[in-house]
């Protein structure tokens, strides 16, 4: 039986209106999640990346009160400080087709350096020289980092190799703390901020907790945005696909921990995360906006739907509905699709390792299949009175743009931090016609979708 449709969740929805709507809005700028641009690669640059030897085997729940970042920390910080030598000296590292061996050897040794300094900060070390090692050999590994991954010819490479590091070190993570444990702290990496933690019921990793996890990320700095709060995670597939990793484990995260994701949140407690006391008065000007509401972060929300709000946001600060939808960039979207995927498959298959389900959806190539696979469970699909997903006569799946445009409204004041919310307001506005700015950005999204379908 084909799954059920999910509806989105209606909460503060402001109401349709008919009147003419201002020709222009105010420029008020959100905080998108992400503004890269890329294009679609079916065709890899270089052999595909085989990820064999990297994964350890599933891994079991452990037991209760072995959840703790610093758990061991005391002990991990001695051998840091006994062994301080270099932990580039302890990465092991095994060749991986496609991938220049100098690349994979410096992520490599990148994560084994960073846990090695975040377990000695959180062990309490108070040696200042093995903390100046610790600190100076991460520094060095992370300048060999930029200068590869601003080198055009090994660009890829970084993104290729920090993809196989997370796939391993995900695994380690798992048998450590568990999939549950493992899967939050994993996307705290990259997602992190107070909004982010209150919406999913999770406390807040501290930057050493972060660091100890050793999970590759894009070079940089942090992004302390409350739309995001942690490290980009823009990658590349076997096939060198872009997809961001910590969209793909927001998914993750959500479904796993679905228990623990607050039914309702208090709407005083929303807008002091978001950084804006006057968003809490917005949400509850608008209908069905009462102390407490509905979480709005559902899973859809912390992939997909996020960055349909985002380029609703962007479309109403006056870019253009496809420019909206482009930069947000193949990574997001390609990551909220398998984000989704992979949190289907863990819902159908409960007992199923986070390290397994990676590996099958990425290690068999499974994942060049996303859109067929979204579109068996994805809630913004149309669908037949069977439950199967609607086609137009190019074979291209269809959409219920309405459906997008809504939950896009929703999604892009908050994360915009209500700064659009006066023009989704003004009188005369209709944000749910089919002229509105929201619904030209969900067919912007369907047009990608259609891409993305011929290009797999």
């Amino acid at each position: 039986m084909s799954p059920p449709r999910i509806q989105p969740r209606q909460v503060f929805i402001p109401q349709a209106d008919t009147s003419t709507r201002p020709s222009t809005a105010e420029s008020k700028k959100p905080a998108p999640r992400r503004t890269d641009t890329d294009t679609f690669e079916p065709a890899q640059k270089k052999a595909p990346v085989a990820l064999a030897g990297g994964t350890p085997a599933s891994a079991q729940e452990p037991s209760p009160g072995t959840g703790d970042v610093a758990a061991g920390a005391a002990a991990a910080g001695a051998a840091a400080a006994a062994g301080v030598e270099g932990a580039a000296a302890t990465a092991a590292v095994a060749g991986v087709h496609g991938i220049d061996p100098k690349v994979l050897d410096t992520q490599e040794k990148l994560s084994t350096a960073r846990q090695k300094l975040g377990e000695y900060k959180l062990s309490g070390g108070k040696d200042e020289s093995t903390l100046k090692q610790l600190e100076n050999e991460v520094a060095e590994l992370e300048k060999q980092e930029e200068v590869q991954f601003k080198n055009p010819d090994l660009k890829d490479d970084v993104e290729k190799a920090q993809f196989v590091v997370l796939e391993k070190r995900m695994g380690e993570l798992e048998k450590q703390y568990g999939k549950h444990k493992a899967a939050t702290l994993a996307r705290q990496t990259y997602y992190n901020s107070d909004l982010w933690n209150l919406a999913g019921g999770s406390a807040k990793a501290s930057d050493d907790q972060v660091l100890a996890l050793g999970l590759p990320h894009t070079p940089g700095q942090k992004n302390s945005d409350v739309a995001v709060g942690g490290y980009a995670g823009q990658m590349r597939t076997p096939d060198g696909q872009p997809v961001d990793m910590g969209h793909v484990l927001c998914g993750m995260d959500w479904q796993l921990n679905k228990d623990r994701v607050p039914k309702t949140l208090s709407v005083d407690d929303l807008a002091k995360a978001v950084g804006k006391e006057k968003l809490g008065d917005i949400i509850k000007s608008l209908p069905g906006g009462e102390p407490d509401i509905p979480n709005p972060f559902t899973k859809g929300f912390v992939t997909l739907t996020g960055d349909i709000g985002s380029a609703v946001a962007a479309r109403y600060n006056g870019t253009s509905a496809d420019d909206a939808i482009k930069n947000e960039s193949d990574y997001d979207w390609n990551g909220d699709l398998d984000g989704l995927n992979l949190a289907k498959r863990l819902a159908d298959n409960p007992n199923q390792s986070i390290t397994d389900a990676m590996k099958s959806y990425y290690g068999s190539g499974e994942y060049k299949n996303r859109v067929d696979e979204y579109a068996t469970h994805g809630g913004f699909v149309k669908r037949d009175g069977n439950g199967q997903p609607i086609k137009d006569k190019n074979g291209h799946y269809e959409l219920d743009t309405k459906a997008i445009a809504n939950a896009g409204v929703v999604t892009g004041i908050l994360l915009s931090k209500g700064g659009i919310a006066d023009d989704v307001l003004k009188e005369g506005l209709n944000p749910f016609s089919d002229e509105d700015k929201a619904k030209e950005v969900a067919e912007a999204f369907e047009r990608w979708l259609h891409r993305a379908q011929d290009a797999s």
